[in-house]
């Protein structure tokens, strides 16, 4: 099989390649910045 010139094995390195840790982390904060958006904007 021929590779395309532009081929990357990740669309975004930093986030695909980052450690289990590093993921939870990311997804505890994006949790708690929703939370906090849905709650002050809540009737």
């Amino acid at each position: 099989m021929k590779q395309n010139a532009d081929y990357r094995p990740y669309w975004d390195p930093d986030l695909e390649t980052q450690s289990r840790a590093e993921w939870e982390t990311m997804k505890l904060e994006l949790l708690k910045k929703h939370l906090s958006h849905a709650y002050a904007n809540s009737p």
